[in-house]
């Protein structure tokens, strides 16, 4: 579900009041009894951005992803209950695209083990198609 009204930075992102109005009223609309499981967002490779040598983009320390503090902050405020998760979406790795999930663990924000499914063959169970490290 699209976060309207939200403040994006260069290094952090804020929820409104009319985020979280915008939000509640959707899932208020489209009365399915859902409950907001957590939140995703996207780190952008910024060194191939601004153009660094490819040679020094394996040692720099941006270079892979990761959660930032500000991030452990949003997550600890907006979603601190043992199930609330957080996606982030990167493509900073020489592979392209990644996926990591972060979540509650013994009290802290942690990288979390994850599968994503794909689409449900007929008749049959949704499949593993990539796992990320984790727990």
């Amino acid at each position: 579900m699209p976060a309207p009204h939200m403040l994006a930075q260069s290094t952090k992102l804020t929820f409104t009041a009319e985020t979280w109005a915008a939000v509640q009223a959707a899932i208020t609309l489209r009365r399915r009894n859902e409950l907001m499981l957590g939140w995703w967002h996207f780190h952008p490779d910024f060194c191939r951005l601004r153009n660094c040598p490819v040679e020094r983009r394996a040692h720099c320390p941006g270079a892979s992803p990761f959660f930032s503090a500000e991030d452990v902050h949003l997550h600890a405020t907006c979603f601190p209950s043992a199930y609330h998760v957080a996606l982030l979406i990167s493509d900073r790795t020489p592979e392209g695209m990644t996926w990591s999930l972060f979540g509650w663990s013994q009290g802290m924000v942690t990288a979390r083990g994850f599968h994503v499914l794909a689409d449900f063959p007929t008749g049959g169970a949704p499949h593993a198609t990539h796992a990320a490290p984790g727990f």
